[in-house]
């Protein structure tokens, strides 16, 4: 008999009921607390220094709710320094600043940049999973995140079901971007990898690529079948996500944390399941591909065949770790990146 799924107790939503209520929705029931990779875990837990990723730790190490009132998702925020604190423009909860793009946020400026580097986050994953990325590019590298729907300050909206409608959506916010002469760099790890050669694919049909570059990380090539396990159960994403070495598995299982994340994982997973790209799809960018040495999602094939996606420059980096190896040594993949930034390769 299957271990029992996660408690809903906590939530004071009404019980179990109620929860699947809001997960037929596509969103949980009130605000989560948010750490840097997107969620604070509950009392006596901690992220992981550099990481984002959660791990058991001293409850003293946790923030803590003020006691005016339940902190909502619009009240905090993680700035370019990884300190938390208040989100000035935001008005009530999921709302994001007024007059910017609710799709990108910025985590390091620069005043006339060199170059500029966009962030696509995996599964789960939210833009503030590569502030501490940001905070290691050199001098003159603009830096920003893809926030996706249904997350941290856009937490209210409804999420987008398919990696396609992802990149169509974001399409738009990416056109300006690629128009300017300022090389443009799109970065996408796991499931971002897909929306960002995906948003790369429409803007080839735009003509708007020829300063642009795609790095692809921790993802199989479009050409190379690739069998996505169906996981429709609470339990089996969890012991998926915990297999990948993201996240501490006692932290994954929490009930108070994953009542919250669940509606979200649900909704990520069903959109790679789906995702069937065109295998002889090819952009016309240099492409750089990132993987782990122990990646199992990741064979050594798979990643080199990357190769066959581009007309342009392609290089292969393999780095020690598992799905989250990124983690392992930010400075290298930052470096990666900023040399993918400053090459040519057509």
């Amino acid at each position: 008999m299957p271990p029992p799924a996660p408690s809903t107790r906590g939530r004071g939503t009404g019980g179990p009921a109620a929860v699947g209520a809001d997960r037929a929705h596509g969103r949980p029931r009130g605000p989560p607390r948010r750490t840097r990779s997107g969620w604070f875990p509950p009392d006596g837990a901690r992220s992981r220094p550099g990481t984002g990723h959660l791990t058991a730790g001293p409850r003293e190490a946790v923030p803590r709710r003020p006691a005016s009132g339940r902190r909502t998702v619009g009240d905090v925020h993680t700035g370019p320094a990884g300190r938390t604190g208040p989100a000035a423009g935001r008005k009530g909860r999921g709302t994001p600043m007024e007059g910017k793009d609710p799709w990108i946020r910025p985590l390091r400026g620069a005043v006339a940049p060199r170059a500029r580097v966009l962030f696509f986050p995996h599964a789960g994953g939210a833009a503030s999973f590569y502030a501490p990325f940001a905070r290691r590019f050199p001098e003159g590298y603009d830096v920003l995140a893809v926030q996706y729907p249904g997350r941290q300050e856009r937490f209210g909206e409804p999420f987008v079901t398919t990696l396609e409608g992802l990149a169509d959506r974001l399409l738009p916010s990416l056109r300006r971007w690629a128009a300017d002469p300022v090389p443009l760099v799109l970065v996408g790890h796991s499931m971002g990898a897909s929306v960002a050669f995906e948003s790369v694919l429409r803007l080839g049909r735009d003509r708007l690529t020829a300063r642009c570059r795609l790095v692809v990380s921790g993802r199989t090539a479009p050409s190379v079948p690739r069998e996505f396990p169906v996981l429709d159960s609470d339990r089996e994403i969890l012991d998926h996500l915990a297999g990948l070495g993201g996240t501490d598995p006692a932290i994954v299982r929490s009930p108070e944390l994953m009542d919250l994340f669940l509606p979200l994982l649900h909704n990520d997973y069903r959109a790679v399941t789906r995702y069937r790209p065109v295998p002889d799809a090819v952009v016309d960018t240099p492409v750089l591909c990132l993987t782990g040495d122990r990646d199992p999602q990741v064979a050594p094939e798979g990643a080199a065949a990357w190769k066959n996606h581009t007309t342009a420059g392609f290089r292969l980096e393999t780095l020690p770790g598992d799905h989250f190896f990124l983690t392992d040594d930010p400075d290298t993949v930052v470096r990666l990146v900023a040399e993918c930034a400053g090459a040519d390769g057509r």
